[in-house]
């Protein structure tokens, strides 16, 4: 696994847009896990992770996939306004400001405070989820690599391969 803290600090949109699709791909390819925390992200770059935790004073209101963190919040009486950068939303819904974002103001219960949202996260069916994810076996296993060659290609067409660049390459000099 791999863990980064506030990555985003003095770089622009774009350059850490860019780099959260390299660690994607090659959380990908690799298959390990990439922990970021970031500060107040694009839309964008948040789109580019799998799951997402939204932390506030320490405790967890919500972790799950994020395609599903709108849905999540709308039955919780939560609408992203479409003025508001969904990012920003997502922060604000923990804090007193996001009594605004409500979509029935006069719903019963109003505004949940932060406690109230960390409770609903914790009987939520986005966290059982989560938990029987986390609890299925890894279907990688080191058992599977056992008895694999440590090189794909051998020493002889190692070599050959070489001795034949070398030489179209000096047949180009």
């Amino acid at each position: 696994a791999m863990m980064m803290d506030e990555i985003s600090t003095g770089l622009d949109a774009a350059t850490i847009l860019d780099i959260m699709r390299h660690l994607r791909n090659a959380a990908i390819i690799l298959r390990f896990g990439v922990v970021v925390s970031l500060l107040q992200p694009a839309p964008e770059v948040a789109a580019t992770c799998d799951d997402v935790m939204l932390l506030a004073q320490g405790q967890v209101y919500y972790y799950g996939p994020w395609k599903k963190v709108l849905n999540y919040f709308r039955p919780l009486n939560y609408a992203c306004p479409l003025t508001k950068d969904l990012c920003d939303f997502l922060l604000v819904i923990a804090t007193d400001e996001g009594a605004s974002d409500m979509i029935d103001k006069a719903a019963p219960g109003g505004h949940k405070s932060l406690p109230k949202l960390v409770a609903e996260y914790a009987i939520s069916a986005v966290r059982a989820e989560v938990e029987q994810r986390m609890s299925e076996p890894e279907t990688d296993s080191a058992e599977q690599f056992k008895g694999k060659p440590r090189y794909t290609v051998g020493l002889l067409p190692a070599v050959w391969l070489m001795l034949r660049r070398e030489g179209l390459v000096l047949k180009g000099d």
